[in-house]
């Protein structure tokens, strides 16, 4: 038999084909958490904690997390990485899917819920009439101007006093984007795309390694502007003009270390910064230019099989 008879395929035809996929297992999940995060226990006080993710609640979600992925066009590495970063410390390691201690906050009842913590009788009701629900325009009306007047006096008496004429069915649908994995991701998927946040998500990250003094140990962490507006976009509702300010994003720290543990995994070079100044800088190979080189190594092997079925070459450079 002739080559011309024999089907063949680049093995690196091979490798983008399979990347086309994107879908994240439980497992790949779980690696996107950074191993510790810091936050600030008081105004000059910094804290390192490990972090757990829930293996429960991934394995529950992990599936309605892909889909809003796939639904709402968060499937490159830079948009992913974006997504469950925020994802992350909105839910506080995806522990909480209903905001803790909301009592006292202005916007109780309708404080944040799911994986994006929507907040605010807006934001819900534009989530519902997104899923084609029908929402009374005279009620709307009332809770926005309720809303309006609890931000004005930072209390949330004027949202809590309006809670009995909302109908019980929009109560329950609240509710539902606490308690099911659908409607957690649905609707961070759904806020992520009308607030814009693919749109800095999509720019090449440059990291800038800084540190905060845990104890008497300064520990490195990397921001990033790009994502810094998306973590705006996603507390804020809108990225800022003035990137000063998006050190006031709540969690910025623990966001940007999610962001750099998420894009080491899931893209395929990330350039880090030295300590040192002389512009040196370091390469992390990501675990998926790992798997990369893996299945490479594994398409290299069949290829020969297939070009050369009765070969015993092939064998030297065989994956397992």
């Amino acid at each position: 038999m002739t080559d011309s008879n024999v089907w063949h395929f680049h093995p690196f035809r091979f490798i983008q084909q399979f990347r086309k996929c994107g879908w994240l297992s439980e497992v790949d999940i779980a690696r996107l958490f950074p191993p510790t995060a810091m936050r600030a226990s008081s105004h000059s006080h910094w804290v390192s904690e490990g972090v757990t993710p829930p293996a429960r609640r991934i394995s529950d979600s992990y599936v309605n997390l892909n889909k809003t992925a796939r639904k709402f066009g968060i499937t490159t590495p830079l948009r992913m990485a974006a997504f469950y970063a925020n994802a992350m410390v909105e839910t506080q390691w995806f522990n909480l899917m209903r905001e803790a201690h909301a009592e006292s906050k202005k916007y109780f009842p309708w404080s944040g819920s799911g994986f994006m913590q929507l907040t605010w009788p807006d934001n819900y009701i534009k989530y519902w009439r997104f899923r084609g629900r029908q929402v009374d325009q005279v009620l709307a009306d009332r809770l926005r101007a309720a809303a309006a007047q609890a931000s004005s006096t930072d209390s949330n008496v004027p949202l809590t006093d309006i809670t009995n004429r909302v109908p019980s069915e929009m109560v329950d649908w609240r509710d539902d984007i606490e308690r099911l994995a659908s409607d957690a991701s649905d609707s961070a998927g759904a806020y992520w795309a009308w607030s814009g946040a693919a749109k800095p998500s999509d720019i090449s990250p440059v990291l800038v390694r800084e540190t905060k003094l845990v104890g008497n140990i300064n520990k490195p962490y990397y921001s990033c502007e790009s994502f810094g507006q998306v973590a705006a976009t996603v507390n804020f509702g809108h990225p800022v003009s003035d990137i000063q300010k998006i050190a006031l994003v709540s969690g910025i720290v623990p966001r940007y270390q999610a962001y750099t543990k998420s894009i080491t995994v899931l893209a395929d070079l990330v350039w880090f910064p030295a300590a040192s100044t002389d512009g040196r800088h370091a390469v992390a190979t990501s675990v998926s230019v790992l798997f990369t080189m893996h299945m490479l190594c594994v398409a290299t092997y069949l290829s020969c099989i297939y070009q050369n079925p009765r070969s015993t070459n092939c064998g030297r450079s065989k994956p397992f």
